[in-house]
């Protein structure tokens, strides 16, 4: 059985729920929107930690690009990242599927992922893991340590 003999390190800092417009895109030919994107950020940073959330509703897109899905963080990660609290909705086919990111040290790019069948991380595009349509949606979330450089 474990046993702690030291007191827990509380760090304080700001707590406030915030809200940020959200970037991302592609890494080849970016999708395009029937109005504003509809992507929804909150984070908030606590000490030297950021939890964020994003959902992306597809309603509006009039075409989904080509290459991989990115979007971009509140504020760069100190330490590389592998975030898997992400799950993309495909509404016509009933179905699920698991959504990763990956940010490199020093980088606000989260490079978006989903898990191939053979447990490998495998692009997230617009046709993969599934074809996507306008009634699918996609949500991520995590915590990481931000860079105070």
């Amino acid at each position: 059985m474990a046993r702690f003999t030291h007191p827990a390190i509380v760090r304080t800092g700001a707590s406030d729920l915030n809200s940020w417009v959200v970037e991302g895109g592609t890494d080849e030919v970016q999708p395009t929107f029937d109005g504003d994107p509809l992507f929804l950020g909150h984070y908030q940073i606590v000490g030297g930690l950021c939890h964020f959330t994003v959902e992306v509703d597809m309603d509006n897109i009039t075409d989904f690009g080509e290459g991989q899905y990115y979007i971009k963080l509140p504020a760069p990660t100190h330490h590389a990242v592998l975030l898997s609290d992400g799950c993309l909705h495909d509404i016509s086919g009933d179905d699920q599927y698991a959504v990763l990111g990956h940010a490199d040290a020093g980088s606000d790019i989260l490079k978006l992922f989903s898990i191939g069948s053979n447990g490998r991380h495998e692009v997230f595009s617009s046709t993969g893991p599934v074809g996507l349509s306008t009634a699918d949606n996609f949500h991520i979330a995590g915590i990481y340590e931000i860079d105070h450089s």
